[in-house]
């Protein structure tokens, strides 16, 4: 026994973690933590590549086409993945029936939507229509589609089926092929090669990773329970899914109008310093949603013990992200003078205000997750809504007020107020014993 293992086995605390991240819940939990930030890192790594390697407007072109894939097919998903990951640990006998519906869903879907899109682009933007037409992609953007959108889904059924690791190394592998592509692609360059290094591997990846799927949804099958009834599952699926897409659509749209309220207040270069803050804060919101994940998957297993469960992911998360926000507090002008002056002049107040958001921002999360354990989708939907709304409304508000920090400041207060009563709605007078039995 080395040194190491003694003090694991002689130290209580020590030895108590240990078991703890043995727990499906933690193990899975930490595994997506773990492939949010490989993903980032090998994301970023990735573009780096294609700046130095190509010519910026092959760069343009492929990234115009690669955004339009992936937001065509974000939409094409239905957030299934979501749902998979409520719904699949108890499906029993219906794993892989479950599996393969979510699959053809998604897939008919985005060949429809990757198909219009193909045919309308160049009569509704003639950018993306020249962009078509130099690339030469033509249907094979429909297969990207096709691939991407089951590619994406396969991170619910990993997550579903309490196999959260595999989800790490699949976008790690995913990652790392991406790149080898690039480079050999860049010894012949044309306007596709950044677009097919993106897409070509998910193919390959989708394989890979259904026979892991395949093999694990048989297991699981054998264990479960043996009365699914495929048609009553889709209904409660179809129940699941509109007031969680819907309200996922909510929590898209204010991240991604934030910034252009942040624009038309302040101009370009404001508009840079908060999307650069916003990136980094982001990741710690990853943190949250990756353990709340896992916890939908162990809760929808396991209700009866959902009150140990939720406290624990509240502990882990906190751990995490709490660390984290004082790291920013301290040095928020350090880190951001990585990227430059500007950056850290004018952002640093604003970096710290989106780091302390990002703490009820992790309770809101768990809260969420417990709501959608127990069917309670419309106070999903509700809340994803109003921290849109308030967000939104705030930031106009505030920024008008305070500057660039005014959208700080709304996006702590409008995360605390939904994160609050969230917690009302589910565990307040009245609601503790609904919020556990789900009654």
């Amino acid at each position: 026994m080395t040194g190491l293992s003694r003090f694991a086995t002689r130290n209580p605390l020590v030895r108590r973690a240990v078991v703890e991240m043995q727990t499906p819940l933690l193990r899975n939990g930490y595994a997506l933590v773990a492939n949010s930030l490989v993903t980032s890192g090998l994301g970023f790594a990735y573009w780096l590549l294609v700046a130095r390697l190509f010519a910026p407007e092959q760069v343009g072109l492929s990234s115009a086409l690669i955004s339009s894939v992936v937001t065509l097919t974000a939409f094409a998903q239905f957030n299934l993945g979501s749902a998979l990951t409520r719904f699949l640990p108890s499906a029993g006998s219906g794993t892989l029936p479950l599996i393969w519906l979510s699959y053809g869903v998604v897939g008919l879907a985005s060949l429809v939507a990757a198909f219009g899109f193909s045919v309308l682009a160049p009569l509704l933007s003639p950018e993306l229509g020249d962009a078509l037409a130099r690339t030469g992609l033509g249907l094979w953007l429909v297969v990207a589609a096709l691939c991407w959108s089951v590619f994406v889904v396969q991170d619910g059924v990993l997550t579903g089926l309490r196999i959260a690791p595999w989800i790490a190394a699949k976008n790690t592998l995913f990652g790392l092929i991406k790149m080898a592509l690039l480079v050999v692609l860049a010894a012949s360059p044309s306007n596709a090669d950044v677009f097919v290094s993106w897409f070509a591997p998910s193919l390959l990846i989708v394989l890979v990773a259904h026979w892991v799927i395949l093999g694990e949804a048989r297991r699981q099958s054998g264990r479960g329970r043996q009365d699914f009834d495929l048609t009553q599952e889709a209904r409660a699926m179809a129940r699941f899914i509109g007031p969680d897409y819907i309200g996922a659509l909510g929590t898209l749209a204010a991240s991604g109008l934030a910034p252009l309220v942040v624009l038309h207040q302040f101009g370009a270069e404001m508009a840079a310093v908060y999307y650069m803050c916003w990136t980094i804060a982001y990741t710690l919101q990853l943190v949250s949603l990756s353990i709340s994940s896992s916890l939908v998957a162990e809760g929808a297993l396991d209700a009866a013990n959902l009150r140990p469960l939720v406290a624990n992911t509240i502990r882990h998360t906190l751990a995490i992200v709490s660390a984290s926000v004082l790291v920013i507090l301290v040095g928020a002008p350090v880190i951001l003078r990585l990227f430059g002056a500007t950056y850290a002049d004018e952002g640093a107040d604003l970096f710290r205000l989106l780091a302390l958001a990002s703490v009820p921002f992790a309770f809101a999360s768990v809260f969420l997750s417990v709501a959608r354990i127990l069917g309670r989708m419309r106070l999903v939907m509700v809340s994803q809504l109003v921290l849109m709304v308030l967000v939104l409304s705030l930031g106009v508000a505030l920024s008008e007020r305070f500057g660039l920090v005014g959208m700080g400041i709304a996006w702590l207060v409008a995360e605390a107020l939904v994160a609050v009563t969230l917690g009302v709605a589910l565990f307040g007078p009245g609601r503790g014993g609904m919020a556990w039995t789900g009654r």
